[in-house]
């Protein structure tokens, strides 16, 4: 049966009527602070704004018919969800809250200017739920010091998706493949055009949301990145800390941790056979012969794994 690559939802819109992009700016950017997009050239002469919520664009569109949607809307999440709700309350927005929670959460409806309804979703709980579940996001160089083609660095924990999503301007990584983004730091500036590579928890190395970003070899870039991903959130790994991770998750054995070393550290192609087979849960004894012992001990000492 034939494969087909999944559609990802690039963007939203909704319609406005003509005249309305101040209010609406007033209303999406400044009041529920989404950022606005800059329009291309091609298409500003038909009016209307863009915003950006995440990783999935809001388009709002001139209707010279407008008529407000009233039923089919547009969900916002919000980790401060009360800071919003006083300010919509302070610009005489009436704001409409349901007594039934939306999974958990509480949440209401508001019209934005033009009547078109918008629901709001207290998303501190779930945001306070993925703190509790999972360790602190860390990110580190992942190649070796020095320039070269390809640097990586890498992101391990429940908020490196949304970490990337900051650095690549919310770029939409599908699970498991390469995605070419434009790298930007903390503040927007780019760092460079690269590759970004999505793992979903629980199936990457460490059992947690891994992001990967393949970037032009240059250590400064390299250092960059790590720098902004520490701004938006992230902690500077330790040395090994993505292998323990790695064992805490029940990816490796005891067996497989020290051959991490071991493969990293092997000098022969013999020496990387036994630590690779290892890794994969072989028994030592099973893959390495009288041979190449020697090679995997002198690996060993040199890593310091014993």
């Amino acid at each position: 049966m034939k494969r087909y690559a999944s559609a990802r939802v690039d963007h939203l819109q909704i319609a406005i009527p003509a005249g309305g992009e101040e209010a609406a700016r007033a209303f999406y950017g400044a009041l529920l602070a989404l950022r606005e997009l800059p329009k291309p050239p091609e298409l500003r002469a038909r009016g209307g704004l863009w915003f950006r919520s995440g990783s999935v664009a809001l388009h709002l569109g001139i209707d010279p018919d407008f008529r407000p949607a009233t039923k089919a809307h547009v969900a916002l999440a919000s980790t401060e969800y009360e800071a919003l709700l006083v300010r919509l309350r302070a610009a005489a927005i009436a704001i409409h809250s349901d007594e039934i929670p939306f999974d958990g959460r509480a949440h209401c409806y508001v019209a934005d200017p033009f009547g078109n309804r918008i629901e709001l979703i207290d998303d501190a709980p779930r945001a306070a739920s993925d703190e509790r579940s999972g360790e602190p996001t860390i990110v580190a160089v992942s190649t070796p010091p020095g320039h070269g083609a390809i640097a990586i660095v890498r992101a391990s924990g429940s908020d490196a998706r949304a970490i990337a999503a900051k650095l690549t301007d919310g770029a939409a990584l599908a699970p498991r493949h390469a995605t070419r983004v434009a790298l930007v730091d903390e503040a927007g500036r780019p760092l460079d055009d690269a590759l970004a590579l999505y793992f979903p928890a629980p199936h990457s190395a460490t059992g947690d949301d891994v992001v990967e970003f393949h970037l032009h070899g240059s250590p400064v870039l390299a250092r960059e990145l790590v720098r902004a991903a520490i701004a938006c959130g992230a902690r500077q790994a330790a040395p090994g800390e993505f292998t323990r991770r790695a064992f805490l998750a029940g990816k490796l054995d005891l067996d497989g941790v020290g051959a991490v070393g071991d493969l990293i550290a092997a000098e022969t192609a013999s020496a990387a056979r036994a630590a690779l087979a290892v890794t994969r849960g072989s028994r030592l004894g099973e893959v390495a012969s009288a041979s190449n012992m020697p090679d995997l001990e002198k690996a060993r000492a040199r890593a310091g794994t014993h």
